[in-house]
C-alpha cells in the first residue's frame, strides 16, 4: 500500500468521525490563536509572520479528540495540522509531551506506523503546483543552470520559503528524508516517494535545515547521508551556508527577520557545494567517541559482594534485607530495596560507572547480591552453642558486647548479628550485680 493511500484512509476515516469546520473557499479553518500564532508578526510571542493564504490551506486546528484519531494514538493536547498536497501531515500540538519520563518532549508529530514522506506545500493558487514539472522547474532556484528544490525540516519552514516563489518541501525530521530502514528486509534506506521523484527528473536540491546543522553531529550525519542518496541520482546537492542562530534558527526565523531578499543574497546565492562541505565535516560528524559499555551486572555484583558481605545480609525468613550500623552501632536494621539500589548508585558513580541506562542494571546486581548474601534464618550469638565464643552469652550494650560468662567486654562486630542493644554503656569498674540477683530471686 502506498504512503498516499494509507494517509488518505485514515484522513477519511478521521473526517466521518470528526472533521474541522471548512469557510466556504474549502479552505479548513484555524482557530483564533492558531491563525495568530501562524500569522501574527509579534516576534517576542513568537508569531511566525506567514502568508495567511498559504496558512489557511495547509493548516487547520484540531481537539485531542481529533489529535487522537489522526496519529493512532493518544494525544494529550490538541494544535495545528500541517498537512501538503501529497496528503502528508504533520501535528504541531500546543501542549508538547513526553512519551517516556526524562525524555525530550516532540515539538511535532506523525501517525504511529505510517510510511511517510516529505510535505508539498499546497499553493493557495494551483493545485497542480508539484505536479506540473516544467512548470516546477521554471519557479526553482537555478544554480548554474540547473533548477534545485529545497529540503528543510518541518512545515512552517516550507511553507515560509514557498510563499516566497522558492519551492520548498518539508522533511519531517534531519532524518526523515530517507525511508525507515524497518521497512526494507535488508535494513537499506532510500529516498523518500517524492525526493526520489525530483531525483529521477533533473531537479537539483539544496538542503536547508537549521542553523545548529553546523553545530550538531547527528543533524551533520543525517545530511550526509541524505545529501549521498541524492548524488546516487547524479543530482547536484548544495547545502545553505553557516549563519548565526541570532539571525534565526530556521529559514522561516531568518526570512522573518531578515526578509525574503537578505535570505536570497545572502544565504541562497552562497550556497555550497555538498561535496565540498561533506569533505570539510563528514569526519568530524562521524568521530564520535565510544562510550566504554558498564561492567556485567552480575561482575559489579560480585565484586559489591565480596566488599559489603559484613554489612548487607537478605534473610530469606524475614523476607528483607538488613544492614548493619547504619542507625546504631553494632545493630543490624532492616532496610528496604530502595535503599539498597540508592547505595549501590553511590558506589557505581565512585567507581566511575555511568551510562548503564535503566533501573534493571541496578535491579540485577540486587539479584546478585541477594543469591551471594543470602541467609535462611536470622540467629543472633546469644548462647553457648553458636560459634563465636563456646560457652559464653552475650549482652550487647552502646560501648561494646558483654560476655557474661568472664565478664569480658569485646568491640562490637557483625557476627553476633544483634538487632537491638541495650540504650547505656557497660562500665567496667560496676561489678555489682545484686539489684539483678535480687530481682532474680524474687522472680524464682
Amino acid at each position: 500500500m502506498t504512503n498516499l493511500s494509507v494517509i488518505e484512509q485514515k484522513r477519511q476515516h478521521y473526517s466521518r468521525i470528526s472533521s474541522p469546520r471548512e469557510k466556504t473557499n474549502g479552505s479548513l479553518l484555524l482557530t483564533q490563536a492558531h491563525y495568530q500564532q501562524c500569522c501574527g508578526h509579534n516576534l517576542k510571542a513568537r508569531e511566525r509572520g506567514l502568508n495567511p493564504e498559504w496558512i489557511r490551506v495547509n493548516c487547520y486546528s484540531v481537539n485531542s479528540t481529533q489529535a487522537s484519531l489522526l496519529l493512532g494514538y493518544q494525544a494529550r493536547s490538541g494544535g495545528i495540522v500541517i498537512q501538503g498536497s501529497n496528503g502528508q501531515y504533520q501535528f504541531r500540538p500546543d501542549l508538547p509531551w513526553a512519551d517516556k519520563p526524562g525524555k525530550k518532549a516532540a515539538k511535532y508529530r506523525t501517525a504511529l506506523g505510517d510510511e511517510y514522506d516529505v510535505i508539498l506545500p499546497k499553493d493557495p493558487e494551483n493545485k497542480y503546483f508539484w505536479l506540473n514539472l516544467t512548470n516546477l522547474k521554471q519557479k526553482c532556484y537555478s544554480i548554474e543552470g540547473r533548477p534545485c528544490i529545497l529540503i528543510t525540516e518541518g512545515g512552517f519552514k516550507a511553507i515560509a520559503a514557498c510563499s516566497h516563489h522558492i519551492p520548498t518541501v518539508a522533511a519531517l525530521g534531519v532524518e526523515m528524508g530517507l525511508t525507515s530502514s524497518k521497512l526494507d528486509p535488508q535494513g537499506k534506506r532510500y529516498l523518500v516517494p517524492s525526493l526520489e521523484r525530483f531525483a529521477r527528473n533533473g531537479f537539483g536540491f539544496i538542503l536547508a535545515f537549521d542553523a545548529d546543522s553546523y553545530t550538531k553531529k547527528p543533524v551533520r550525519c543525517a545530511l550526509i547521508k541524505l545529501g549521498c542518496q541524492l548524488a546516487r541520482f547524479h543530482a547536484p546537492v548544495y547545502c545553505l551556508p553557516k549563519w548565526s542562530e541570532k539571525e534565526g534558527k530556521g529559514i522561516d526565523d531568518y526570512i522573518q527577520m531578515n526578509g525574503i531578499e537578505q535570505f536570497r543574497s545572502k544565504l541562497l546565492s552562497s550556497s555550497k557545494d555538498f561535496q565540498q562541505w561533506r569533505q570539510e565535516y563528514e569526519k568530524d560528524a562521524f568521530n564520535q567517541k565510544i562510550k566504554p559499555s558498564p561492567p556485567q551486572s552480575d561482575v559489579i555484583g560480585s565484586e559489591i559482594a565480596s566488599k559489603y558481605r559484613n554489612y548487607w545480609i537478605y534473610c530469606d525468613s524475614l523476607r528483607t534485607w538488613l544492614a548493619y550500623g547504619i542507625v546504631t552501632p553494632g545493630v543490624w536494621t532492616t532496610v528496604s530495596e530502595d535503599y539498597l539500589a540508592a547505595e549501590i548508585d553511590c558506589i557505581l558513580e565512585e567507581k566511575g560507572i555511568i551510562g548503564y541506562g535503566t533501573n534493571s542494571y541496578i535491579k540485577n546486581i540486587i539479584g546478585k547480591l541477594k543469591r551471594r548474601l543470602y541467609t535462611r534464618e536470622w540467629q543472633e550469638k546469644l548462647s553457648s552453642e553458636h560459634e563465636v565464643l563456646p560457652g559464653a552469652a552475650f549482652l550487647p550494650f552502646r560501648n561494646g558486647v558483654l560476655e557474661i560468662a568472664t565478664g569480658t567486654l569485646h568491640q562490637h562486630s557483625p557476627g553476633f548479628r544483634f538487632t537491638w542493644q541495650l540504650p547505656r554503656d557497660y562500665d567496667l569498674a560496676q561489678q555489682d550485680w545484686s539489684k539483678i540477683e535480687h530481682w532474680l530471686d524474687e522472680v524464682t
